[in-house]
């Protein structure tokens, strides 16, 4: 069950891959092959994209960050991190234009600082990926 306290995230310093800045279209991927230890992957469908490595990709619903540098369509197998999720198979799309993720806000976790008559403060907390 996922929570009410669930958000859209990314990191806003990777919303492109670092050899394409801009605002040109990205192509989306397709997964191809998931190498036997389960943190490489081979990806189609990006012909001309150069991607290095702490670039981040969504593959299915997860957002991974790259190991290891990829081009060409198909890529070579190259790494990522963390390991892929369960679930994750061949045929899946890869985005890597705003690459997100969703997650959850960890129990507990939320504080704030607000002054009331002002209305400014700070809010932290922290969250893990959502499945």
């Amino acid at each position: 069950m996922i929570s009410q306290m669930t958000f859209t995230a990314w990191q806003s310093s990777r919303c492109r891959p670092m050899r394409h800045p801009g605002k040109a279209a990205l192509p989306n991927g397709s997964l191809t092959t998931i190498g036997a230890d389960n943190k490489s992957v081979r990806v189609s469908g990006l012909a001309g994209m150069q991607l290095s490595i702490g670039d981040m990709i969504r593959i299915g619903s997860g957002l991974y960050r790259l190991q290891e540098l990829a081009s060409g369509s198909p890529t070579a197998l190259f790494e990522i991190m963390p390991h892929l999720w369960p679930g994750t198979a061949a045929g899946q799309a890869v985005s890597i234009s705003k690459p997100w993720c969703l997650m959850t806000i960890d129990p507990g976790s939320l504080s704030a600082s607000a002054d009331a008559r002002t209305g400014r403060g700070s809010v932290s907390f922290s969250a893990t990926e959502a499945r």
